[in-house]
């Protein structure tokens, strides 16, 4: 069993893109829509040859193109509905060791990584719980419905202890980051909580440390996963969520990580 549909958001580059080549490995998949802020400069998502991948113009710090996005998806998917949504897109706004913290950087980094996700998720769930209605008496699954979010370790309370590696002034830049991803482990407990009477799956996860722009430890690339190593692991356990795994957060081998 597969998924008919899989929505990936932020998928022009690092972790999205490869998210959508994993996903399209899987020849039972139907449609992957990859969406993009800038479909024009994604030249490596119309590098693939794929007639089921579609490509989705949308700006989640932009209501009116979360709006027109879901416009377009709905003629995309029509009866059959969405049954995956990977909120992928994010962004890790920095600054200079120890340089104070404004609200702006703080509006800027929530706005993608938190509220558009929120509003972009509110916005399909017509089409989530279409797909879930299809599949009438089967557990929770990605086959159904499903919300996961592409969370970060670094947004972990339990984990924040005085030898975090993402704590301390000498990484004070990532404090927005690290609160927003904080603020959507919170939402994924939350939506797993409210969408369970609707089989809608929701869980966030932690790809480990991935070799993209965003991430801040450019002085230990080598040892960094490539965005492929660390997508193919991240399906084969999306393919294994069930309802047991609902509401929760996980790194991608599927252990679980404590809020």
């Amino acid at each position: 069993m597969a998924p008919y549909s899989v929505l990936v958001t932020g998928a022009n580059r690092g972790i999205g893109l490869a998210l959508v080549k994993e996903f399209l490995k899987n020849k039972d998949i139907g449609i992957v829509i990859a969406t993009t802020r800038n479909p024009e400069k994604a030249k490596d998502l119309y590098g693939i040859n794929d007639d089921r991948l579609r490509i989705v113009r949308l700006d989640l710090n932009d209501d009116d193109s979360i709006a027109e996005a879901v416009s377009e998806l709905q003629a995309i998917l029509g009866d059959k509905g969405l049954n995956v949504l990977v909120n992928n897109a994010a962004v890790l706004i920095s600054s200079e060791t120890k340089q104070k913290i404004t609200r702006e950087t703080l509006i800027s980094q929530f706005q993608p990584n938190v509220f558009g996700t929120v509003i972009l998720s509110q916005a399909l769930l017509p089409l989530l719980e279409k797909a879930s209605s299809l599949h009438q008496n089967e557990d929770l699954s990605i086959n159904r419905a499903a919300i996961l979010n592409i969370s970060s370790g670094a947004g972990s309370i339990g984990q924040s202890t005085f030898d975090c590696p993402y704590g301390g002034s000498r990484l004070f830049r990532l404090f927005s980051y690290r609160a927003s991803k904080a603020s959507l482990n919170m939402i994924t407990r939350t939506m797993g909580i409210d969408l369970v009477n609707e089989s809608i799956l929701v869980c966030c996860f932690c790809p480990g440390p991935v070799d993209t722009e965003m991430h801040p430890d450019k002085e230990h690339k080598d040892s960094l996963l490539k965005p492929e190593e660390s997508a193919s692991v991240l399906v084969n356990s999306f393919f294994k969520l069930n309802s047991s795994h609902n509401g929760n957060f996980y790194d991608r081998n599927l252990e679980s990580i404590p809020f």
